[in-house]
């Protein structure tokens, strides 16, 4: 009876060193930083393993590039959006103005030391000087005789001087100044 028990002690004590065997031992593996390899005890690379870990600390900087630029085109667009509603609905007319003249300074026309009636009449373009004339006139009347001209259109004549600028310059750069614009005003 004896001899059974033994027998038994022998096979169990077999049983544990193959599930030790089968089972994977994390005390034999080095990780070497500086080459991204997993190396084991034995000095064998496992290289399915080192690709994978280098892959997946690419795609971490890739989509963390992704979010910082979506990050940064969406603060654009919402910047753009407020200050648009900031210079419409504005019960003056002075920061359509002063965004118009930034924004006539992108395709070269320059106020320079004139007055605003002069830079107005001075403009080659007939349709745009006869626009900025009558925004001179309501930015007289209300600057100068503190009278608010409810007539005069605010979003008609943003949409208008948006689209002649992009009309007279090329598309990356009219988006580029758009942008810069915006975060300088």
């Amino acid at each position: 009876m004896g001899s059974c028990r033994s027998i038994s002690n022998n096979l169990g004590v077999q049983d544990r060193k193959k599930k030790k065997k089968s089972t994977f031992d994390y005390n034999n593996i080095k990780i070497n930083k500086n080459k991204n390899n997993i190396k084991s005890v034995n000095g064998e690379a496992s290289k399915s393993e080192s690709k994978n870990l280098s892959v997946k600390r690419n795609n971490k900087g890739v989509i963390l590039t992704i979010v910082i630029f979506a990050g940064f085109i969406f603060i654009n667009i919402m910047m753009i959006k407020i200050k648009k509603r900031k210079i419409i609905c504005s019960k003056s007319v002075v920061p359509l103005y002063k965004y118009t003249l930034k924004r006539l300074e992108s395709i070269d026309i320059y106020r320079h030391n004139k007055g605003d009636l002069e830079f107005a009449r001075a403009i080659k373009d007939e349709k745009l000087k006869e626009k900025m004339i009558e925004l001179v006139e309501v930015y007289y009347k209300q600057y100068y005789g503190n009278v608010v001209d409810d007539t005069f259109n605010k979003k008609v004549f943003y949409s208008y001087i948006e689209s002649y600028i992009k009309d007279n310059k090329r598309k990356l750069n009219y988006y580029a100044n758009f942008i810069a614009i915006n975060w300088i005003i």
